[in-house]
């Protein structure tokens, strides 16, 4: 599960060493970046008010068109120096971009529609998802952010690519608002990043059957593969027809959880680690006649 990115900068090696007892904190510092969003990471700020918190910018235009399949490849599309660790942020945007990609939306004419389920730190993260234009020049991206957050909503924004594209972004939120109890428009792919679909204390269920009610594909990642295999089978159970296996996410975040007090975590756990995917089986059918039309075209 280790991430590669174009070089392997001490932080990351210990960011990655299962065996390490750094905690987030030491390790942030470690880098010279424990302050402003990096701070959600560690939890040294929580809940601050949207717009508040320094959110690092990426310089500089795309320097090849080519397709971004890891991390390597967009450090190096984007010339970030091979130590930033930028990585830790952007696994939000880029896991997006990932999604999008698998299903043929990052290169579309027409605006791409995406409800984006259960953010927390991605409220405080919006100016990074600007990466999504920069990407994806000729898309316009409309996202539908929605969940039960009570930290204070940010306002709508639109973020413009240097070189064409868009991507507006829209939050509904507060105490009860759940997916299912919103009427927005239909959209393109329904995600919930880092969601606990099958952990205790969260209420999937009624969204889950109102996605495959109206046959929408659907993302999820999770921390640990046990979990998204636990969350498959959740999903399986409310008729989603899993189309696209555990696997993981080539866009997770370089940062494990660390042994910290003696205790440990014997399995990968990395936020966006592991990534799942579902159709209804008419979507499922209808995609893959597609992808058999264009292999025999």
């Amino acid at each position: 599960v280790r991430v590669r990115l174009p070089s392997e900068p001490k932080w990351l090696r210990s960011a990655m060493d299962h065996r390490g007892e750094m905690g987030w904190c030491d390790l942030l510092k470690q880098v010279g970046v424990h302050a402003g969003a990096f701070q959600l990471i560690c939890g040294c700020v929580q809940s601050p008010v949207p717009s508040t918190l320094d959110v690092p910018v990426v310089e500089g235009s795309m320097v090849t068109s080519a397709h971004i399949c890891s991390w390597t490849d967009y450090y190096r599309a984007r010339g970030l120096c091979e130590s930033s660790p930028l990585a830790v942020l952007l696994s939000f945007p880029l896991t997006l971009y990932h999604i999008l990609s698998r299903l043929r939306l990052a290169d579309v004419h027409r605006p791409v529609r995406i409800h984006y389920l259960g953010p927390e730190k991605e409220l405080h993260l919006l100016p990074l998802f600007r990466e999504l234009a920069v990407l994806m020049p000729s898309s316009t991206l409309i996202i539908n952010m929605v969940g039960p957050v009570a930290d204070e909503l940010p306002r709508p924004v639109t973020f413009e690519g240097s070189q064409g594209g868009s991507v507006s972004i829209h939050v509904h939120g507060g105490p009860g608002v759940w997916y299912h109890s919103l009427e927005l428009p239909p959209p393109d792919v329904v995600v919930a990043l880092n969601a606990g679909l099958a952990a205790a204390g969260y209420n999937w269920s009624p969204s889950l059957r109102r996605i495959q009610q109206q046959r929408l594909p659907f993302f999820f990642t999770d921390y640990s593969e046990y979990s998204a295999e636990k969350a498959v089978a959740f999903a399986a159970a409310h008729a989603m027809v899993p189309t696209v296996a555990v696997s993981l996410n080539p866009f997770r975040a370089p940062l494990r959880q660390p042994r910290v007090n003696g205790g440990s975590v014997a399995f990968p756990w990395l936020s966006n680690g592991f990534l799942a995917g579902f159709y209804s089986e008419a979507v499922a059918h209808h995609r893959v006649e597609n992808e058999r039309g264009d292999m025999n075209s």
